[in-house]
């Protein structure tokens, strides 16, 4: 299997799809976690430290990740436009960045 930045590991597919049935078979996040550490199954993450950034490593699961997991539309496949509003008026002083503000899925466009 070729190596590339969008194409997923066999690793990284299954480990996604265990999260997922996983929360079918418990309906709680808590007992989704205690069942991936119980296999001994880890999660991918990003790096955010300067040196490494960006790259993907391998941790032990934890119950913030597993909810992002489980909360974020794109690893249901689907695409969300407008999850975020952003203000330009309200500025990071240190980035300059638009601050941005997390909508409600009821007022996604």
């Amino acid at each position: 299997m070729a190596s590339g930045f969008w194409t997923p590991t066999r690793r990284f597919v299954r480990g996604f799809s265990y999260v997922f049935d996983s929360f079918r078979r418990f309906s709680v996040v808590r007992a989704v976690v205690r069942d991936l550490r119980r296999q001994g199954l880890e999660l991918p993450t990003r790096v955010t430290a300067k040196e490494a950034y960006g790259s993907l490593i391998w941790k032990a699961p934890t119950l913030s990740a597993v909810v992002r997991i489980l909360h974020n539309p794109a690893y249901a496949g689907a695409y969300v436009y407008g999850r975020s509003e952003y203000f330009s008026e309200r500025r990071s002083p240190k980035t300059g960045k638009a601050s941005a503000h997390v909508r409600d899925v009821a007022q996604w466009p």
